[in-house]
């Protein structure tokens, strides 16, 4: 039936709307095509186009397409005028549900506005001179949409069995499915087996190892785009790697042989689920298992909670951990640079953050870097806060495969929960994952126990050693990185307090115990104290006898008593100011005993110094009567 549309439409106002179904299209014809139609159709027929909708990469078999939604609800607030026309390549555009649902969609249009195809060359409107010709407009577009509809069915059930089938052949072992490819295998011309990059896979097996060594994904980016012509990205979109390649390659269980199909999620289609259960020995395996989840647990053990650490160095370990003992801002990281330039020694430094941009804070000290953190490798060497991964390594692949299994099966427990629980098959389903879950969970449990038991803890040396004094700069810092991160899930808060030249340190850990620890003013010298209750030290810097040592550490605890007595003796500001001139020489001569420790004379002058102290407080303290 012929229409006259401009003798029809007087109001010369429309509307447009575009789709299509897939990506690749982005880069076709169809956006463009679609669009000139609908410029050509105004001008030819003196519309003003208002607006344009549009659904790109959108399928109208499945999809919402909330442009079009957006246009319906525009329709019934009143935002677009009754009686406008809205364009259209074909009714198909419109959708390819089922045709009642398309049928109905198509009713609460036409409720609104009229709606013209390119394609049919045909006008639908939303008021019909007689029922007979709306009933027939209504006809046709029903039988449009079924075709589209049935098309669209069948094409996605041919899809599926194609699937279906080359999934099924690849569990019986037989061909192989083409497709895309790991970067590091190809096809055989026939298609029957893969061939194995050798180049590529001499890459990925020295990043396994660089990986199981110690290093971050950081350092492993580094050390690969340092050396880009020996180990070039698999990239073809660029030349060096990138973090997400390097963390890709290192958690691809392709790289064991394994293969896994996926399929579209019924809850969310944008998103894809695993279909069917992991197909072993699929691909060539090119990594050992062992040396697979040895690299697993590494990476999940260096993963850091917060802040940003840079590619290149990573200077403080007491990032995120100490605070100011009189403020409780956190402690700055301070580099003043090279001493001399003979010495060439750097100077490092930690300090109050307020203290140093305001006068808010009164501790105003620089306190040397290296000692307190010789102090905190001591404090978690002694109380075997940093444990070395030795578990076997059957026990680890155990772990890692469990985990693994766990967080799939939780994933299917949480799609069926989001689904149709009237159905028997479901319940039935839901309540063997969840059972498989918690078992799962339990098994978990019990190897992290045995793994946690088989750990050997480091000693103060070998982690001084991988902390401090390691040449390689990547790997050192690495380690650093890892120290912090480990200490963070120790350690709740920590405190650095100044006494007189003497650094004092209080860590608050996430068990609920309060380590304390001292360093003389020099921070040659300290000790800490250990989860028993006990106390242990450390010499720092340079050699002595250990019955010496044990005198030295009595001593300094022994100040550090005097130090508290003080803060919390009720003196006058000028008495307490004479005292603190008593603390600080008692300070400085501690430190000089430290290096001189069979020097006697300096061991008398102490203990006079501390008898000096006590008289000034019992003389100056300020007495109450009641």
């Amino acid at each position: 039936m012929s229409v006259d549309i401009e003798q029809i439409h007087q109001e010369k106002l429309a509307y447009s709307y575009i789709r299509y179904s897939s990506k690749r299209q982005e880069f076709g014809d169809s956006f463009r095509r679609q669009t000139q139609q609908t410029k050509d159709f105004c001008e030819k027929y003196g519309y003003t186009l208002a607006n344009q909708f549009e659904d790109l990469g959108v399928s109208g078999f499945k999809d919402d397409q909330e442009a079009l939604q957006a246009f319906i609800r525009d329709c019934e607030s009143g935002k677009i005028k009754k009686g406008s026309l809205l364009i259209v390549e074909s009714l198909d555009r419109l959708s390819r549900k089922q045709t009642k649902i398309a049928l109905r969609q198509m009713l609460q249009i036409l409720e609104y506005v009229d709606v013209y195809s390119h394609h049919e060359q045909k006008f639908y409107r939303s008021e019909a001179d007689n029922s007979d010709n709306q009933m027939i407009d209504l006809m046709m577009s029903i039988m449009v949409m079924s075709r589209a509809y049935n098309e669209s069915f069948a094409k996605q059930k041919r899809l599926k069995e194609a699937w279906d089938a080359a999934r099924n052949k690849a569990k019986k072992g037989i061909g192989k499915v083409k497709g895309s490819l790991p970067h590091w295998l190809s096809l055989s011309p026939d298609a029957t087996k893969f061939i194995i990059k050798e180049d590529r896979t001499d890459i990925i097996f020295t990043m396994f190892e660089l990986s199981a060594s110690g290093m971050g994904s950081t350092q492993i980016i580094k050390f690969l785009n340092k050396n880009i012509d020996k180990y070039p990205s698999p990239s073809p979109k660029t030349k060096l790697w990138v973090r997400s390649t390097v963390k890709r390659i290192l958690g691809d269980k392709r790289l064991l042989g394994e293969h896994q199909f996926f399929k579209a999620d019924p809850t969310n289609v944008k998103k894809k689920i695993p279909a069917g259960d992991v197909i072993p020995d699929y691909f060539p395996q090119v990594i050992d298992e062992e040396l697979f989840y040895e690299v697993q647990s590494g990476m999940r053990s260096r993963k850091i909670k917060a802040g940003r650490v840079s590619s290149t160095h990573f200077p403080n370990v007491f990032r995120h951990i100490l605070k100011c003992g009189c403020c409780g801002a956190s402690m700055s990281y301070v580099n003043k640079g090279l001493m001399n330039a003979k010495v060439r020694k750097p100077t490092k430094y930690l300090a109050c953050s307020v203290a140093k941009r305001s006068d808010e804070c009164s501790q105003s000290k620089h306190f040397r870097y290296e000692p307190i953190e010789h102090m905190l490798i001591h404090l978690a060497t002694a109380n075997g806060f940093m444990p070395k991964v030795e578990s076997s390594a059957d026990l680890t692949v155990r772990y890692e495969k469990l985990l693994a299994t766990h967080e799939k099966e939780q994933k299917q427990l949480e799609m069926l929960l989001s689904r149709d629980l009237t159905s028997q098959i479901i319940m039935d389903k839901i309540s063997a994952l969840d059972k498989s879950v918690q078992r799962i969970s339990s098994e978990i449990q019990a190897l992290e126990d045995l793994i946690a038991a088989n750990k050997g803890q480091y000693e103060y040396k070998d982690l001084y050693r991988d902390l401090v004094l390691l040449d390689d700069e990547i790997m050192k810092y690495s380690n650093r990185a890892q120290f912090n991160s480990h200490m963070q899930q120790e350690i709740d808060l920590a405190y650095l307090y100044h006494r007189y030249g003497q650094p004092h340190l209080v860590f608050k850990m996430k068990s609920g115990l309060v380590h304390a620890a001292l360093l003389d003013q020099q921070g040659t010298f300290g000790g800490c104290s250990l989860e028993d209750g006990s106390d242990t030290f450390k010499r720092l810097e340079g050699k002595n006898s250990l019955e010496d040592d044990a005198r030295l550490w009595k001593l300094l605890k022994y100040v550090g008593d005097i130090s508290d007595d003080v803060e919390n003796a009720d003196l006058y500001a000028h008495h307490r100011s004479q005292i603190h001139d008593l603390m600080s020489k008692l300070s400085a001569k501690l430190s000089k005993y430290v290096q001189k420790p069979t020097d006697e004379s300096l061991f008398e002058e102490i203990y006079e110094l501390s008898d000096r102290v006590y008289a000034e407080i019992g003389k100056n303290e300020k007495v109450f009567i009641e």
